[in-house]
């Protein structure tokens, strides 16, 4: 079983789900925007490499991308 994740371009939403065999085209998926979205934070704050200049380095076989972010943690309240 395979499983794939993409963005749609119409909906901006993020969708995680199962593949058809060929692995083009998806048998089911659900909108995991706001969780794909924490994960990545959670993992660049978890991995910052320069956390003075707020930098990680995300590379593939052919290319290094290096990011500069800004980390706030804001509380919210309970009410």
């Amino acid at each position: 079983m395979k499983f794939g994740i993409m963005q749609s371009p119409l909906t901006n939403a993020i969708y995680v789900g199962r593949l058809n065999k060929k692995g083009n085209e998806f048998l089911e998926k659900h909108d995991m925007s706001l969780e794909a979205f924490m994960a990545v934070v959670n993992h660049i704050a978890t991995n910052m490499e320069d956390e003075g200049n707020n930098t990680v380095n995300i590379s593939s076989e052919k290319v290094v991308y290096s990011l500069t972010l800004t980390i706030k943690d804001k509380v919210l309240s309970d009410e």
